[in-house]
Order: C-alpha cells, then structure tokens, then sequence
C-alpha cells in the first residue's frame, strides 16, 4: 500500500507539474508577445506616421518654395 501510495503521489505531482508548466508558459508566452507586439505595432506606428508626416511636409514644404521661388 505505501509503495502504491508513493508511486501515485510521484507520477501525479511530476505529472501535475509538467502539464501546469507547460500550459501555462504556452499562454503566458503566447499572450505576453501578442498584447506587445499589438501594443508595440500601434505606439510604433503611431509615432512614426506623425514624425515621418511632419519631416515631410517640411523638407517638401520647403524644396517646393525653393523650387517656385527660384522659377
């Protein structure tokens, strides 16, 4: 009976622990890297869309003047 008991006791907590581990790293990791990468994307994208607009309006603003000006 102890030898029953103990084997069942090893194999469930091995056992246990590896699906728990397991699972839960899967999800943690899966939800982790899509709510970054989501988030990521769209501060990224944001900021760049605004910086690369602003940059180009300037340097376009301004070639075009130059261009006008000197015709």
């Amino acid at each position: 009976m102890a030898a029953f008991l103990a084997t069942f006791l090893v194999t469930f907590l091995v056992t246990f622990l590896a699906t728990f581990l397991a699972t839960f790293l899967v999800t943690f990791l899966a939800t982790f890297l899509v709510t970054f990468l989501a988030a990521f994307l769209v501060v990224f994208l944001a900021t760049f869309l605004v910086t690369f607009l602003a940059a180009f309006l300037v340097v376009f603003l301004a070639a075009f003047l130059v261009v006008f000006l000197a015709a």
